[in-house]
């Protein structure tokens, strides 16, 4: 029998859209999606069964690291930020190249990976990642496509299939962290 016992309230998000509809989860949260000329998000947080709270890793210190995250599909961008704020992680979310290096300009700002799409507007990903390398020469860089087959990805740079699974993001991100 399901108690509300550690919930916490749910939030509903109407605005226009038009995609498929879906339900996912990750950790505690449950995401309902439905599109049809609206956009109905639904987050409950859910409390997690003691048998899997083992499953979502914590980062390795005390202190979290920090994630940019460069992604233009607003969609996109909102799913990898909510699982890896999920798994612990301070992420700094970037909607493209601009803001993006405005972040890695801040040397105020201690960002421990960049994980950005290749397929941006403006400045593609790999040419970020050289201008990010130029701001921040040891920073992991890790790209997301899905055509991660296809890519020649820079020495010392990493590249994750898009789309990617919640564990596939979490192991990823944690071996190029480590």
């Amino acid at each position: 029998m399901a108690t509300d016992q550690g919930c916490k309230d749910a939030t509903i998000l109407v605005s226009s859209c038009t995609i498929d509809p879906f339900l996912y989860s990750f950790g505690n949260l449950w995401r309902l999606e439905t599109y049809s000329c609206i956009r109905l998000l639904f987050a409950a947080p859910l409390p997690i069964p003691s048998s899997e709270k083992s499953i979502m890793p914590v980062p390795a210190s005390d202190t979290p690291s920090t994630i940019l995250v460069v992604e233009d599909d607003d969609i996109v961008r909102m799913l990898i930020v909510d699982v890896l704020e999920e798994l612990e992680y301070k992420v700094l979310e970037a909607d493209g190249c601009e803001q993006a290096l405005e972040f890695l300009r801040d040397e105020a700002k201690s960002i421990a990976l960049m994980m950005t799409d290749v397929g941006l507007p403006v400045m593609d990903g790999r040419e970020l990642a050289k201008q990010a390398r130029i701001l921040r020469p040891e920073l992991p860089i890790l790209f997301a496509s899905g055509y991660a087959e296809s890519i020649d990805v820079p020495e010392g740079m990493s590249v994750i299939g898009k789309p990617f699974s919640i564990d596939q993001l979490r192991d990823k991100v944690k071996s190029v962290l480590s």
